[in-house]
C-alpha cells in the first residue's frame, strides 16, 4: 500500500491522540466539508474525467498513523495531494472512492457539516452525513487500494523558494506556450547554466520572460511543465514553497519535481528535451536607443487606455508605442480608418532620439501586470525590452500595415491626440478618430520570430548581393532544421507517454483476468 510521511512531507509536526482505544481503529475517516470542497477543486485539476483507467477517476483517502488525513489524486504524470488542518482520530486507514461521487454529495451539504467516510466492500465504500437532526448514509463507489499508482518519493532536503523567485516562476509559466506543436516550450526552465546568476525562463516563440536575481543549489538545469494547478489561488497563497528535484538515472526517462507549500504538494514529471539557447533572442542593453519609464501612479490608467482604444487587427491586435517631440504616446486606430490616434502617456520619463514601435496589445497590458516599468527601443524592428531589476520581458515587435509600407517617419505630422483619454479624475471618453487617408492597406501585420531572430524582409532586400541571399538561406535551413529536431523529440516523448499508458492498461486487464479465473474456480 503507498503511503508517504506526511508530517515531514508538509513539515507539520504530529499531534498525539489516544490509540490505545480499540475503537479508534475503526473510526471513519472525518472530512470536514469547509476543507474538502476547496481540496476537491484543487485535487479536479488534475483529474482526467476521460481516462481509460477507471482507477484514475479516483482519489486516494488516507488516514497516517499519526492522524493526518491526506487526499491524492493523479493522472499518471502528476500527483497532488492536500492535507488537512487537524488530524483525525483513529488508525492506519486507506480508501480509494470516486471523485466524481464524493463531488456530488459534498455539494448538497451545508458549509459547516462534516462527512464521515469508511469501507463498505470491495468496490463501495459508505459515506456519512448529517440529515436533518439524523445521519445520512450513501454508497459511493471504490477501487482497490493496490491499483491506485504510487506516488514518487523524492529523497533529500527541501529547497525553499522565496517570494520574488515564486513570482518569477509562475510569470516565466504564464509566458509560455498553449501550441501543442511546441511541447518544450510549454514550460518555465531554470537555467542553472551560468554560476552564481541562474536564471527563471519562459516563453512562446513571440515573447520572453527572464528573471536572475537568485541562486539555487543546482546542478543540473531543470524544466517545469506547465500546467493549471500552479496558478490555482489556493495553492498560490497557501504558504512559502519548497522545490524538490529527482533527476532521471536513465537518459530517455523524465525525472521529478515536487513542489510543497503549507497544506498541498505537487508532484511532475520533467519534459525531456534540451529548453532553446534563449539568450540569443535578447538583445544587449547597450544597443538601447530609446528609454521610457513610466511612473506607477499611472499604470493603472494606462493599462485602462490600452483595453478601451480601438483595434484595426484582431489576430495581433496591433498597438503602437511612441517617442515624438518630446511626448510619450500611445497610437491606435478603428479598421475603417488610416491615421493613428495618440494617446498621451503621463509623467513619463524618457530620453533618447524620436522613436515608435508596434506589439502585439496584449503583451505591453501583461508586461505592465508585471511590474515592468522601463521600456527600451531599440529601432521599428528590433525586439522591445520590458525590465524592472532583475526581470525582463523581450516582445517581438510587429509591422503597423504589412510588408509593403515603410516605417512610419517620426518627421510626420502627429494624428490628432484623444483628448482626457487617460485622465486623472474623470472616465475615459471616446476617442476623437482622424480623417481616413486615401490609400489602404489590406494586407495584415507581419509578425517577427522569436525562436529563428527572423524579422520581415525590407523592400531593399533585392539589393542584397547573391551571397548574403545564400547566407540568409543556409540560416533559415539551419532553423527549420532545428525545429524538425524538437518536433521529433516531442513525438518520442508522446510515445513514450503512450506506452506507460498502454502497459498500465495491460496490467489493469492482467489483475482483472487473475480475479475472473478465481472466481470461476469457486465452487457452490
Amino acid at each position: 500500500m503507498p503511503s508517504f510521511a506526511v508530517a515531514s512531507a508538509f513539515l507539520c509536526p504530529p499531534q498525539p491522540f489516544n490509540q490505545n482505544r480499540k475503537d479508534n481503529l475503526m473510526n471513519p475517516i472525518s472530512l470536514p466539508l469547509n476543507e474538502l470542497k476547496p481540496a476537491l477543486t484543487g485535487l479536479s485539476k488534475v483529474i482526467n474525467r476521460h481516462a481509460t483507467l477507471p482507477i484514475l477517476g479516483g482519489i486516494q483517502v488516507e488516514r497516517t498513523s499519526d492522524g493526518w488525513v491526506c487526499l491524492t489524486a493523479t493522472d499518471l504524470d502528476r500527483f497532488v495531494t492536500m492535507r488537512l488542518e487537524q488530524p483525525d482520530q483513529g488508525g492506519p486507514c486507506t480508501m480509494v472512492v470516486s471523485f466524481e461521487d464524493l463531488h456530488r454529495l459534498s455539494k448538497n451539504c451545508g458549509k459547516g457539516d462534516t462527512l464521515r467516510l469508511e469501507p463498505a466492500s470491495v468496490d463501495t465504500a459508505l459515506l456519512k452525513f448529517p440529515l436533518a437532526a439524523q445521519t445520512g448514509e450513501a454508497k459511493i463507489r471504490a477501487f482497490p487500494v493496490g491499483e491506485f499508482p504510487e506516488v514518487p518519493k523524492l529523497k533529500g532536503e527541501p529547497i525553499s523558494l522565496t517570494e520574488t523567485l515564486r513570482q518569477s516562476l509562475l510569470e516565466a509559466l504564464e509566458c509560455s506556450s498553449s501550441d501543442p506543436g511546441r511541447y518544450i516550450l510549454q514550460s518555465a526552465c531554470i537555467d542553472v547554466s551560468k554560476p552564481g546568476a541562474h536564471y527563471v525562463v519562459g516563453t512562446d516563440g513571440r515573447h520572453l520572460y527572464s528573471s536572475n536575481s537568485f541562486t539555487l543549489p543546482l546542478t543540473q538545469s531543470m524544466v517545469l511543465p506547465k500546467h493549471k494547478f500552479l496558478g490555482w489561488r489556493d495553492f498560490v497563497l497557501d504558504g512559502n514553497w519548497r522545490l524538490k528535484i529527482a533527476p532521471s538515472k536513465e537518459k530517455d526517462v523524465p525525472g521529478w519535481v515536487q513542489l510543497s507549500s503549507r497544506r498541498w504538494r505537487y508532484i511532475t514529471r520533467q519534459l525531456i528535451g534540451n529548453y532553446p539557447e534563449w539568450k540569443v533572442a535578447v538583445p544587449d542593453a547597450a544597443s538601447t536607443k530609446t528609454t521610457l519609464v513610466l511612473n506607477a501612479d499611472s499604470v493603472e490608467q494606462i493599462q485602462q487606455a490600452i483595453n478601451r482604444l480601438p483595434c484595426h487587427e484582431p489576430l495581433h491586435q496591433t498597438i503602437g508605442i511612441a517617442w515624438e517631440h518630446g511626448e510619450a504616446a500611445l497610437l491606435a486606430r478603428a479598421p475603417e480608418d488610416q491615421d493613428w490616434t495618440r494617446v498621451p502617456l503621463p509623467k513619463v520619463e524618457a530620453k533618447g532620439p524620436d522613436l515608435r514601435a508596434f506589439v502585439d496589445r496584449r503583451f505591453l497590458a501583461k508586461a505592465l501586470d508585471f511590474g515592468l516599468h522601463t521600456i527600451g527601443l531599440i529601432d521599428e524592428i528590433s525586439p522591445l525590452r520590458f525590465t524592472e531589476g532583475g526581470r525582463q520581458m523581450i516582445v517581438m515587435p510587429l509591422r503597423p500595415n504589412g510588408p509593403s509600407e515603410a516605417a512610419p517617419s517620426t518627421s510626420e505630422a502627429p494624428a490628432k491626440v484623444a483628448k482626457a483619454a487617460i485622465a486623472q479624475a474623470t472616465p475615459t471618453p471616446a476617442l476623437k478618430q482622424t480623417e481616413a487617408s486615401p490609400t489602404s492597406f489590406a494586407t495584415p501585420p507581419i509578425e517577427a520570430s522569436l525562436q529563428s531572430g527572423e524579422v520581415n524582409a525590407s523592400p531593399n532586400s533585392a539589393n542584397k548581393s547573391q551571397m548574403e541571399q545564400a547566407i540568409e538561406l543556409v540560416d533559415e535551413l539551419r532553423a527549420y532544421h532545428s525545429q524538425s529536431q524538437d518536433k521529433l523529440r516531442d513525438l518520442g516523448t508522446k510515445l513514450r507517454i503512450a506506452l506507460r499508458e498502454q502497459k498500465a492498461g495491460t496490467k489493469e486487464l492482467h489483475t482483472f483476468r487473475q480475479r475472473l479465473r478465481a472466481l470461476q474456480a469457486v465452487q457452490f
